[in-house]
């Protein structure tokens, strides 16, 4: 690993540095490409903002909406009843039938901005994201090509790497450009471990007897009943990785893997490697 040309070659192990700051790239809201992002995401922000409360407006406006005009409708509904033979009705039907449709249109409003709202922040969220990810992923490719062409490469968090052969370890968090390195004699130990993380019970219940419901007050009335309940415990597994070290800078690195076939395979051979 220390044969390395460009960035490893120029470090001395084990070392803990700053990725951006250790060779210059600049990270990405330094660029001019993510200055002139950070603009439009500015102005795009303020557009959001701008819907996101129209849309909160219309829909608050929408709930406080509803009971009124249920309650009107009933106010109409019972004013029919007892006005039946004294008044004309058909004024009455004719603004029972209008309140019937505004709840009818304010229902359809309720939902189309529901959704349009939730719309809104996926758009926003992912015009954040996609020039930034673009960035990263140029970043990851040189690394693998220019200094890691030989090495095996583990992601194990958001943007976060681990570079691993028989030569050593580097793991980095690109978002922050932080990098320890590590070469094959600065590791003392690498343990694996399939850990119980408890207990899941999952349960199930079935009831027989006889049923009688008052629809008019919504109430349930059993006259006799037999319940049988069946359990089950299910067992939660995960593999922890651990990389034991010399430097007391950053002397430990912890990882972990799903406990299925994928997870497992993978925390093996890196186990393999490096042990």
């Amino acid at each position: 690993m220390a044969e390395k040309e460009g960035l490893i070659s120029s470090i001395k192990f084990p070392a803990l540095i700053n990725f951006y700051e250790f060779t210059g790239i600049p990270k990405f809201e330094n660029t001019q490409e993510g200055q002139i992002l950070i603009e439009k995401v500015e102005k795009y922000d303020e557009k959001i903002n701008k819907i996101k409360k129209n849309n909160k407006t219309i829909l608050f406006i929408s709930k406080i909406l509803f009971p009124i005009i249920i309650v009107l409708s009933f106010f109409v509904l019972f004013l029919s009843s007892y006005l039946f033979y004294t008044f004309n009705t058909h004024i009455l039907f004719i603004v029972q039938m209008f309140l019937l449709c505004c709840l009818v249109i304010n229902f359809i409003v309720f939902i189309i901005y529901s959704i349009r709202n939730k719309k809104t922040e996926k758009k926003a969220i992912f015009v954040k994201q996609k020039p930034y990810i673009s960035y990263l992923q140029n970043i990851l490719n040189e690394l693998k090509d220019k200094y890691f062409n030989d090495f095996r490469v583990f992601e194990f968090d958001n943007w976060g790497f681990l570079f691993y052969s028989k030569l050593g370890c580097s793991c980095i968090d690109l978002i922050s450009g932080e990098m320890v390195l590590y070469a094959k004699e600065n590791i003392k130990e690498v343990l694996l471990e399939r850990v119980n993380l408890g207990a899941t019970t999952v349960g199930s219940a079935y009831t027989s007897g006889d049923t009688y419901r008052n629809l008019l007050f919504n109430f349930h009335y059993m006259q006799s009943s037999d319940t049988e309940i069946d359990t089950d415990s299910i067992n939660r597994y995960e593999w922890h990785l651990d990389i034991l070290t010399d430097f007391l800078e950053f002397p430990k690195l912890s990882f972990k893997f799903a406990d299925n076939t994928i997870g497992e395979d993978e925390a093996k051979i890196i186990y393999g490697i490096l042990k």
